[in-house]
């Protein structure tokens, strides 16, 4: 029994986990646009500098960085195997946005560590942080539902009415 029936507002988990893989694709692209414009903010700021607080804030980025590229391959690589009703191609996305979620995680906390958790800017940003983050739950909880059907032969595009 797969955890949830519906997805969002899509009456199945394979409608939902197909929109799931769209709205990743999107997310991942402007969370490199985004987190590559703050890594080059960040080089041009303290270039010149060196120690262990400059070093954070590079790798803090970079992980976010190739996180966000994982996560747009195993975007596309969900939106097939839904199509195709291959459950094994939805394991990347699921790993994809855990690890997201983690290593934001840690991302964030390096940050707080290193401008101090006074800065209302990174506040509203974790705000917003933990929104993007609910949605990610709910995607992965959509997508292991659509796996777990897959699994027990359900879930197929045939199926679908």
């Amino acid at each position: 029994m797969a955890i949830m029936q519906r997805c969002c507002c899509f009456s199945n988990v394979r409608s939902g986990s197909m929109a799931c893989g769209i709205y990743s694709l999107i997310t991942s692209c402007i969370y490199l646009a985004v987190w590559s414009w703050n890594l080059a903010q960040a080089v041009s700021i303290f270039s010149g500098y060196t120690g262990p607080a400059v070093d954070g804030i590079y790798a803090a980025y970079s992980i976010d960085i190739i996180v966000a590229v994982f996560l747009l391959i195993a975007s596309i690589v969900l939106i097939v195997g839904v199509s195709q009703d291959n459950g094994t191609m939805l394991i990347p996305y699921m790993v994809a946005v855990m690890a997201l979620m983690v290593l934001q995680a840690i991302a964030w906390i390096i940050l707080f560590v290193l401008y101090g958790a006074a800065s209302i800017a990174l506040i509203v940003n974790v705000v917003f942080w933990l929104l993007f983050t609910a949605l990610n739950i709910t995607c992965l909880i959509c997508v292991i539902s659509q796996y777990q059907e897959l699994r027990e032969g359900r879930g197929k595009a045939s199926d679908v009415v």
